[in-house]
């Protein structure tokens, strides 16, 4: 349980409490869809309760004169009165319908609150009921209106009710919640959480729902490519089966993503509006593909290792996991570029695309050294080593694509790798020059 974290000052209260009208009555306006406006009259009950404080004052020392407005305000009690006792006669027909339809609609999981009122009042009932007879008789001697005297205790027995349970209360709701737990929810994987259809009509929201929906996307990758690894390294069938099927779950979750901002680009977008809608698709795709290349390849090698009973030695094993670590690092910075468009972390992750490489590099001259001193679990390991290295750069180079857009919009891309034309000829008229073979 929450609480707020300012619950104002006594000043505030008391302020709160002076009606701002003589009825003490609130009117509050909102725009809805379309534009149409819709007003709700509202009320604060401490504002009444000082009004008619304020109200009773002032017949008191007006004297006689108020004989008139006391009258009506007494004819206008009894009618209340009257029509409160209707009411109380025909709640028990009510409760049994709200208490109906409460269970048709959050099932038989919120009779663990409707649990705990219905203890409340019947081990109240039950303390009160011996001493009901002395309570009467002291009541009526206070007012001896039938009516008013059932509405009178109704409200004394509450409030006694609500200071006697407040103490044990959570003890109550704890004994409760034993009784009637709460099933298990199993939520589908595959159910995209923030595609709000209703938000279509709005793109900038709608492509904020697209991006939270990407992002939920990325966590599902996030932990099949955090659990490949383990498969690789512990020889564990089911999580191998787990990761499949978790990426059942990312490719409609992609599809679903897809055709929602396919939706969003048929309304009328601005130039940024499009770029991102373009972007998120992009990266969409991208992580689609990651979860392929872990399912598809990855998975595969680990199957082909299982079967085989194949182990890593430790140097290759020690390469592979930092290699992979590298990579699971850079999938977040991913993440957070995605959600910022931060340029220095776009540039960071492109950066770490060449480091990538050459961590590649590095890993397989040393796989080659091993394999040259001819260590065993080398040898029969080499293909899936470097296979495993090969997949992983290419998760890499799908998680970089998503700095690209970032960059090119800050005009922070050259246009290609590759050497200009002239910078071409004038390395190979210095080559001449230096007496070196041409190309």
């Amino acid at each position: 349980m929450s609480w707020p974290g300012s619950t104002g000052s006594w000043l505030d209260f008391l302020k709160s409490i002076i009606p701002s009208n003589i009825l003490g009555l609130g009117v509050s306006s909102r725009a809805g869809e379309g534009g149409a406006i819709s007003s709700s009259l509202s009320f604060n009950v401490l504002q009444l309760v000082v009004l008619g404080i304020v109200v009773g004052a002032a017949a008191l020392a007006v004297g006689k004169k108020a004989d008139p407005f006391l009258s009506f305000n007494k004819s206008a009690l009894e009618i209340a009165s009257k029509l409160v006792w209707w009411v109380i006669k025909l709640s028990p027909i009510g409760t049994a319908a709200l208490i109906g339809k409460a269970v048709a609609t959050y099932k038989w999981e919120v009779l663990a609150s409707l649990g705990i009122f219905t203890v409340d009042v019947y081990v109240g009932c039950a303390i009160v009921l011996p001493f009901l007879h002395p309570i009467s008789e002291a009541m009526r001697a206070l007012d001896s209106n039938p009516v008013r005297l059932v509405a009178d205790f109704h409200t004394l027995f509450n409030v006694a009710l609500a200071a006697v349970f407040i103490v044990p209360l959570p003890a109550v709701a704890k004994a409760l919640e034993w009784l009637l737990p709460e099933p298990p929810v199993s939520r589908d994987a595959a159910a995209p959480l923030y595609l709000d259809a209703a938000a279509v009509g709005t793109p900038l929201l709608a492509l904020t729902c697209a991006a939270r929906e990407t992002l939920h996307m990325g966590d599902l990758i996030e932990q099949m490519l955090r659990k490949t690894i383990d498969a690789l390294m512990t020889d564990d069938r089911r999580l191998v089966a787990e990761i499949e099927r978790t990426d059942n779950a990312v490719d409609k979750l992609h599809e679903a993503i897809k055709l929602y901002v396919t939706r969003i680009t048929r309304e009328s977008l601005d130039e940024g509006e499009s770029r991102r809608a373009m972007e998120i698709v992009s990266f969409a795709i991208n992580l689609e593909h990651i979860g392929d290349i872990i399912d598809k390849n990855l998975m595969e090698l680990a199957t082909k290792k299982i079967k085989n009973r194949f182990s890593f030695s430790e140097s290759g094993a020690a390469e592979l996991q930092d290699f992979h670590r590298r990579v699971l690092e850079n999938l977040k910075l991913g993440f957070s570029v995605f959600m910022s468009g931060d340029i220095k972390m776009a540039r960071h992750l492109i950066e770490e695309k060449i480091a990538i490489r050459e961590a590649e590099r590095i890993a397989a001259e040393n796989h080659f050294a091993r394999l040259r001193e001819g260590v065993p679990a080398t040898v029969e390991t080499s293909s899936l080593h470097l296979d495993i290295l090969r997949d992983l750069k290419r998760i890499h180079s799908h998680i970089c694509s998503v700095a690209y857009p970032v960059l090119e919009t800050t005009g922070e891309l050259q246009p290609s790798r590759l050497k200009t034309a002239d910078a071409a000829a004038a390395r190979i008229a210095n080559g001449r020059l230096a007496g070196e073979p041409m190309p």
